[in-house]
């Protein structure tokens, strides 16, 4: 069955499940960095937002082999994890006054980018760009955000400084930023099978927030990186793991950035998904100027 034929039958069979009950649709979407996807969305009638579900990444399941019946039941479980449990009051979003207490930093590269900038109120930072999300759902089952758009901004009637300054305060205050070793978070995922020779090498932090998402903001809370810096005695390394979450190596001697530049470049190719990948080099971290440069 070629993908086409996949997405009319998907379709089909969920329209089925839920009958007059929810609206199926595939709606494409360009994701972070141009990537552009086939969003699944499920819209039921009792609730006033849903989640878009990456179609595609079922698609690869039915390659591997699994039954369209095995599909759909996963999309279910997955929506079902997703959904909100009751509907969103949105209204705050009309009014300044109201969303700015929901206003985030998101950090994705500039170049990658550049389409989605010109519609986006933006700032650069180094290689990257921030731009701005109204949080609107953060829970354990998942967060719902909304980027901010130069329309919201000129229908509010604030400048993109403003946006920085209520982000600035939000951002840790909704998602405080948190770091932990590599090995401990490693040690949770997968107990008893980090190996032994993992503690002999170069010790990684993994620096994001509470939620795991967008954590890569980190960057630009350099105090938080200094407080960390200073209890651990050393410059750092910022390697960008994705969007979602930097990586602080100690500077020691003997490691040539050279080498961390290819070393992010492979993870990225091999291991990061197109519309998560932050950058394509490391950064420096600085004690004694408390800054951070590109390298």
């Amino acid at each position: 069955m070629d993908y086409t034929t996949f997405k009319l039958q998907v379709t089909r069979m969920l329209q089925e499940h839920f009958k007059s009950h929810a609206k199926i649709f595939i709606q494409p979407l360009t994701k972070n960095n141009n990537v552009l996807i086939d969003g699944l969305i499920i819209q039921e009638n009792s609730v006033n937002i849903s989640p878009t579900l990456h179609l595609p990444s079922y698609y690869e399941d039915y390659e591997k082999g699994d039954s369209m019946e095995k599909i759909v039941k996963h999309i279910l479980e997955d929506y079902e994890k997703r959904k909100p449990r009751q509907n969103l009051e949105l209204s705050f979003f009309t009014q300044y006054d109201l969303a700015k207490y929901h206003i985030i930093f998101k950090v994705i590269h500039y170049e990658s980018n550049r389409e989605l900038l010109k519609k986006a109120p933006h700032f650069r930072f180094l290689d990257l760009a921030v731009v701005f999300s109204c949080l609107l759902l953060n829970t354990s089952a998942g967060n719902a955000t909304i980027l901010i758009l130069n329309n919201h901004m000129e229908y509010w009637k604030v400048t993109k400084e403003q946006l920085f300054a209520s982000a600035k305060t939000n951002t840790p205050a909704l998602l405080p930023f948190q770091i932990h070793p590599v090995e401990e978070i490693l040690n949770k995922m997968m107990p008893g099978m980090v190996p032994p020779e993992l503690k002999d090498t170069v010790p990684l932090y993994a620096m994001s927030n509470s939620s795991n998402l967008h954590g890569a903001s980190a960057m630009l809370y350099p105090e938080y990186i200094q407080e960390f810096a200073v209890e651990k005695e050393c410059d750092f390394y910022i390697l960008p793991s994705s969007i979602h979450e930097i990586l602080l190596m100690p500077a020691e001697e003997g490691i040539n950035p050279q080498d961390l530049t290819l070393m992010i470049c492979d993870v990225n190719r091999k291991h990061v998904q197109k519309d998560e990948i932050l950058s394509y080099h490391p950064y420096y971290y600085s004690r004694e100027k408390q800054e951070i440069t590109m390298l």
